[in-house]
């Protein structure tokens, strides 16, 4: 069982940094959208308008 210790401290290390690295790029992926979306209200204004 001692062998297993470090395998399985390795595949929490990687489950750990896999959930950061997908709650960064799901945070980042929000924020481009946001600015995507105002950037395009600033070019267009009227763009809404009927």
């Amino acid at each position: 069982m001692a062998p297993l210790w470090p395998f399985i401290g390795i595949i929490a290390e990687l489950v750990v940094l896999g959930i950061i690295i997908l709650i960064y790029e799901r945070t980042q992926a929000k924020r481009r959208r946001e600015e995507e979306r105002t950037t395009l209200l600033k070019q267009n204004p009227t763009s809404d308008r009927c």
